[in-house]
């Protein structure tokens, strides 16, 4: 896991470039929601939106990931479905 950045990644860093440029205002690796322990990459408070710009490794790529053990990934998916189902 060392070598996985957990913030200002490339894409990270990419997109924050673009919604400064726009003008927009947003916070950078919080918590969408106080019951949830994962923390977004980017969170505009006012609009409720929370956004995840996750790579290869996060979503399984065969590729670029092994799980080290079995299930090691439900734990994201349950924080996502409470952030999705939450509005």
């Amino acid at each position: 896991m060392r070598g996985n950045r957990s913030r200002d990644t490339k894409p990270e860093l990419a997109v924050r470039r673009l919604l400064h440029a726009e003008g927009l205002r947003y916070r950078v690796n919080a918590r969408p929601l106080p019951e949830v322990r994962r923390t977004a990459d980017i969170v505009f408070r006012a609009k409720r939106i929370a956004v995840f710009i996750d790579g290869c490794y996060w979503h399984g790529c065969p590729e670029h990931y092994v799980p080290s053990k079995p299930g090691s990934t439900d734990r994201h998916g349950r924080d996502e479905v409470m952030v999705v189902g939450s509005g």
